[in-house]
């Protein structure tokens, strides 16, 4: 897990819009496709970040599309999940994704 933490707190030190209270990004629910599947975003200056995360025990698809992420984001996730660039994500059971800019 440690190369894990290490992304995770050097993507937190990097992009503004995850710095803490005023100095970060405001935090704005996105919506889902279902009541298991959690979608968020923060923005700040150049930067955002959007979070999804499966809660479900069934895999969704997801629509990039209108989460307003492009091919100018960058994904980190678990080995599950891959990100290909396109407007639909299938997206496995209990797993999360991270696009950042």
């Amino acid at each position: 897990y440690e190369a894990f933490y290490t992304d995770l707190l050097a993507l937190k030190r990097e992009n503004q819009a995850l710095w803490n209270g005023a100095f970060g990004g405001e935090l704005t629910i996105l919506n889902a496709p279902n009541d298991e599947v959690m979608v968020y975003s923060r923005k700040k200056g150049g930067n955002e970040v959007v979070v999804a995360l499966n809660f479900g025990t069934e895999a969704v698809s997801l629509d990039l599309s209108t989460l307003n992420v492009d091919d100018s984001f960058t994904a980190m996730s678990a080995d599950d999940v891959t990100f290909d660039g396109g407007n639909t994500l299938e997206f496995p059971a209990n797993e999360w994704i991270i696009f950042s800019k």
